[in-house]
């Protein structure tokens, strides 16, 4: 059961200066959840996704009342943010080349992180990075395995990044408008592969996009960010068939339609 929420945030601030990005931030996210949180460019989700990792640039001031992982207080114990990633909390960015490093293969890089975990045995590393590889929808896992990212398209590098990121095992996956830059039909397919996933491996799911739609797909709840602050949120349908807010019901109303004869 959903008792306990594994994420849950109380009131949050955090500015740059004088500049305020997040603003009374408050949201719940429970085990194995997809949570989804909307809004346009520069009105601060990529910066809620840095205030849970603590990614944050040294000019960064961030208050609240609670930042609570598990219970525990991240705000009150900064340093535990730290040990949460790459053990309980993953990260999938943007730019899956800025993930990537050129110069090895991606079973290489495979081998360094789960080394870097303890685990030493690379026939185990490699079978499980073939198996998550193999439910990414490569047809070829093995041959991914041997590539180097420069051989491979964006929206596989995009996959690679999601296995890397599941192979941790985390209890929370974050996800960064994982699909910016691709054709619609490689977003389509990579989120369908998350979402699958994240189920098999019992994973809590926020993603951060400002394509509602492109959410609906996969959340189970969406939440609706302008300016920093939460204006609206609840169940994916629920949310989409009657939004409450101005600012929802435009973001509704600017996704793409096509004329019938192109259909």
């Amino acid at each position: 059961m959903k008792n306990q929420p594994l994420l849950q945030i109380k009131n949050l601030n955090l500015g740059y200066g004088h500049k305020k990005v997040l603003r009374d931030l408050s949201l719940e996210l429970y085990p194995g959840e997809i949570l989804g949180i909307v809004g346009s460019s520069g009105g601060g989700k990529s910066t809620l996704l840095k205030a849970i990792t603590g990614l944050l640039p040294a000019n960064a001031t961030i208050s609240g009342d609670q930042l609570l992982w598990r219970g525990h207080d991240l705000l009150a114990d900064g340093s535990k943010r730290g040990s949460l990633l790459g053990q309980e909390i993953s990260m999938i960015f943007q730019d899956p080349a800025a993930s990537l490093y050129p110069g090895q293969t991606i079973g290489a890089q495979i081998c360094t992180m789960q080394r870097a975990r303890g685990h030493k045995n690379a026939a185990v590393v490699f079978q499980a990075a073939l198996q998550v590889l193999a439910k990414l929808d490569f047809t070829s896992p093995q041959s991914v395995l041997d590539s180097y990212p420069c051989q491979l398209s964006g929206g596989m590098n995009q996959r690679v990044c999601i296995a890397l990121a599941l192979l941790l095992q985390p209890a929370l996956l974050l996800a960064d408008e994982p699909t910016s830059g691709l054709d619609v039909l490689t977003q389509q397919t990579i989120l369908k592969q998350l979402a699958l996933l994240t189920q098999d491996f019992g994973t809590a799911l926020l993603i951060v996009s400002h394509n509602i739609c492109a959410l609906a797909q996969i959340a189970d709840k969406i939440a609706v960010l302008e300016a920093g602050k939460i204006i609206e949120s609840g169940p994916a349908a629920t949310l989409l068939a009657a939004p409450q807010q101005a600012y929802t019901q435009k973001l509704l109303q600017s996704r793409p339609r096509f004329r019938k004869e192109f259909l």
